[in-house]
């Protein structure tokens, strides 16, 4: 009986390991090196293709800040999430694969060929 207890637990403990995953809502500072202020944010875990919008989102250009909180019921609990990011006058831009554990702030930017650039701290 406790031969069993003992590898259910590794078992489950391996499975944490493996997958990392966040608790609570998902809240970090978004700050804005663009030219264009941001209007909506989305999430979506990495391995979904639902999406979940934050609300009240404007974040001003070159150099802006806004703390944004998501829903931990809407967005999973995956480390490991999509952002899409629509700019003033429409343009969207999407950022795959961000480890966002632990992340306090997310700094965009854009390069010349239009492609957006990201820190995350």
């Amino acid at each position: 009986m406790h031969c069993k207890m003992a590898i259910h637990l590794m078992v489950a403990a391996a499975t944490l390991v493996a997958r990392p995953a966040l608790s609570g809502d998902l809240s970090f500072t978004m700050i804005n090196y663009t030219n264009q202020p941001i209007i909506r944010l989305w999430t979506s875990p990495t391995t979904s293709s639902y999406w979940n919008e934050a609300g009240n989102v404007y974040v001003p250009r070159n150099g802006g800040r806004q703390r944004t909180t998501f829903d931990s019921a809407a967005y999973g609990s995956d480390c490991y999430q999509d952002l899409k990011i629509q700019f003033q006058g429409g343009v969207i831009r999407t950022i795959e694969h961000i480890y966002l554990c632990g992340v306090s702030s997310i700094a965009i930017d854009v390069n010349r060929s239009g492609q957006v650039t990201y820190a995350a701290n």
